[in-house]
């Protein structure tokens, strides 16, 4: 008998639950499990999970489906605080399923009250995903600034800018921190 929380005692164990079951006797998210072969995807509609195989994972994201719920965007290295002027290199990272030959980058935007006042450069995808498209836990490294794949960030007034990192043209993909350029 398997113990999940304080009071809820399953006769089997929970890898031989479906995800949704797993899920409703207290499983977090991050800890469903699926069988060999078969990646978590959350639903969009209701955030119900499903383990399903690299193709029909790659199908249901397309169509809109489905999201990835295994996955991290994040800053490395992006100050809170910038002097008017200063250099700003910063990286941006991701961890998380994405399809074999993905031929993207992230967008970044700089906001300044709520108008875009700079835009990463835009790529133009040369290979674009196919529902017959695999997907692979990846780890990804984008740069902005000096030496970057994705231009050089320059903010001429002070203030508090928004910046706005998405991917992969999915809405659970997003990344905000605030930053403050001053004299």
């Amino acid at each position: 008998m398997l113990v999940i929380g304080d009071n809820v005692a399953l006769a089997q164990p929970v890898t031989t639950l479906s995800p949704l079951n797993q899920f409703k006797v207290g499983v977090s998210l991050g800890t469903i499990t699926c069988k060999e072969g078969f990646q978590l995807i959350l639903k969009i509609e209701d955030e119900s999970p499903a383990c399903v195989s690299s193709l029909t994972f790659a199908k249901l994201i397309l169509r809109g489906w489905g999201y990835d719920p295994i996955h991290e965007l994040s800053f490395d290295g992006l100050k809170d605080t910038y002097e008017l002027g200063q250099a700003m290199d910063f990286g941006i990272k991701y961890k998380g399923y994405a399809p074999e030959y993905f031929c993207s980058f992230p967008v970044v935007v700089a906001k300044y009250e709520n108008k875009t006042v700079w835009q990463s450069n835009l790529f133009i995808l040369s290979c674009p995903i196919s529902e017959t498209a695999h997907f692979h836990y990846s780890q990804m490294d984008w740069q902005v600034g000096s030496n970057s794949n994705l231009g050089i960030m320059n903010l001429n007034n002070t203030g508090v800018y928004s910046i706005v990192v998405t991917w992969f043209k999915s809405p659970d993909i997003e990344l905000q921190k605030n930053i403050t350029i001053v004299p």
